[in-house]
């Protein structure tokens, strides 16, 4: 399928072009198709994390249509934000809907800091009803006290119902 790439910058965001790469994916075991979203929204626009929630459940709905589905990213929006709330209402939390309890810190964003508190949850993997998330986690792993990224990793163990 064709892919079109348009970077943009709307409504209040600040410095960067924002994207979604998403991809047609096929489980090699079962043959069962899916979807595969990944968004950063902006970091200072209020409006524009706002707007992207609500642009995000559109785009996912016009795009995967009824095809099973999964979205993760850097939303720079804590779960009480409209926008997370926007997206909870059509896809399910993997933090909330995990089977096991959520392993490691509440925390994703470290400011690339060894000792950040790790108290603030940014980054998201939503799923839609066609997965079960078995495990949740966010890893705090390090090398020489030092992260690859100014964001932990956060990873689900899911599989389709």
């Amino acid at each position: 399928f064709p892919v079109t790439i348009e970077p943009s910058k709307g409504w209040d965001a600040t410095c960067c072009n924002r994207i979604c790469s998403w991809g047609k994916f096929k489980e090699v075991k079962s043959g069962k198709t899916f979807y595969f979203f990944s968004v950063h929204f902006d970091h200072q626009g209020v409006e524009a994390r706002r707007q992207s929630g609500f642009l995000m459940v559109q785009k996912i709905k016009e795009i995967a249509k009824n095809m099973p589905v999964i979205c993760v990213g850097d939303f720079n929006s804590t779960p009480d934000t409209e926008q997370i709330k926007i997206m909870q209402a059509s896809l399910g939390d993997s933090y909330l809907v995990s089977k096991m309890p959520p392993y490691g810190p509440v925390g994703t964003f470290n400011g690339f800091k060894h000792d950040a508190p790790l108290k603030v949850r940014i980054d998201y993997i939503f799923v839609d009803k066609h997965f079960e998330v078995l495990k949740y986690a966010v890893l705090t792993d390090a090398y020489d006290n030092k992260y690859p990224s100014d964001h932990q990793p956060v990873v689900i163990k899911t599989v389709f119902k």
